[in-house]
């Protein structure tokens, strides 16, 4: 039986695999790190997002530092994403054929947010919620915004717990979640132009997709990518990288010290630490599990090419 089914079959029929469950969440986060959202760069999201909320008759919104963007897929089911400008956020998808959608138990629907950050929850439970958004009733009173998918960004894109639980007891996949449909389509795309949008959406009319990409256009905010950088802070910062550094599988965060403590990091840490904020670096939460010491940063273009002197 092991040589067929391999470790599934050990666990469903003996007692082979003391944590069935939990191995089965592990396996759902290996397979979303291989998903198109899992390996965008929350930069690059947000500008598609912009886009496709200006496509589809909206303007992004920004309510207490954090921006919402949304869009719908033209019969109820609707991407939404809040974004504050270091990049820490929340994405929530509604599809209407997802499984999940069906959870219609107001203590299940809260459980899928389980794990979310509360600064991240708030965006979903306390604040006026734009014509995207699908919401329903929450346990403990008040509103929260439905979904078939959550994905945080206090540091590297992950699901939250509360739906890998749900997917793991409802012996779904990934691909349930139904992200790929309604966001991974226009994240997939090599070349994001009219066109392509075009192709990938045939509910929005050129007309409609052609006023988004230019509204996004004229009224972009974002800090300038090909600004020079302090050369001294730039060589010290890749110095550090070099020592005790690394670029995660998907190039979209920088880790530093990984798995050392705060002690065994050292004044290296403190040193890289203060270089981030001179740079206007993005540092972000560590995953559940890090080293004490261990530090997160977003990718930047600037230094990127600078790291190839230094690999």
């Amino acid at each position: 039986m092991f040589i067929r089914g391999g470790f599934v079959k050990l666990g469903r029929y003996g007692p082979w695999w003391p944590d069935v469950p939990s191995a089965m969440r592990t396996q759902l986060r290996l397979d979303f790190d291989r998903s198109v959202l899992r390996r965008t760069h929350p930069r690059e999201l947000c500008h598609r997002l912009a886009v496709l909320t200006y496509i589809d008759g909206r303007e992004p919104s920004t309510v207490a530092g954090f921006t919402h963007y949304g869009f719908g897929e033209g019969s109820g089911d609707s991407v939404d994403g809040w974004f504050a400008a270091g990049g820490r956020g929340l994405v929530v998808t509604f599809d209407s054929g997802s499984p999940l959608a069906s959870i219609d138990d107001a203590h299940a629907l809260a459980a899928l947010y389980d794990g979310v950050p509360p600064d991240l929850l708030a965006l979903v439970r306390h604040m006026p919620q734009p014509g995207t958004v699908r919401t329903s009733a929450h346990p403990n009173g008040g509103m929260l915004v439905a979904a078939t998918g959550i994905f945080t960004y206090s540091g590297p894109c992950m699901m939250s717990e509360g739906l890998l639980v749900r997917l793991q007891q409802a012996q779904l996949g990934v691909e349930d979640a139904q992200v790929g449909r309604l966001l991974e389509r226009f994240l997939a795309l090599e070349d994001f132009t009219p066109a392509a949008v075009a192709q990938a959406a045939p509910w929005w009319s050129d007309d409609d997709i052609a006023r988004g990409f230019t509204a996004a256009a004229a009224l972009s905010g974002e800090p300038s990518l090909t600004a020079p950088l302090d050369r001294d802070a730039v060589d010290r910062f890749c110095r550090i990288w070099a020592d005790s550094g690394y670029n995660d599988p998907w190039g979209v965060h920088y880790v530093f010290f990984d798995c050392r403590t705060l002690e065994e990091a050292g004044e290296a840490r403190d040193e890289l630490l203060s270089l981030i904020q001179a740079l206007g670096l993005e540092r972000v939460d560590a995953p559940a599990g890090s080293g004490s010491g261990e530090v997160w940063v977003r990718s930047d273009p600037r230094i990127d090419a600078e790291l190839g002197h230094w690999a």
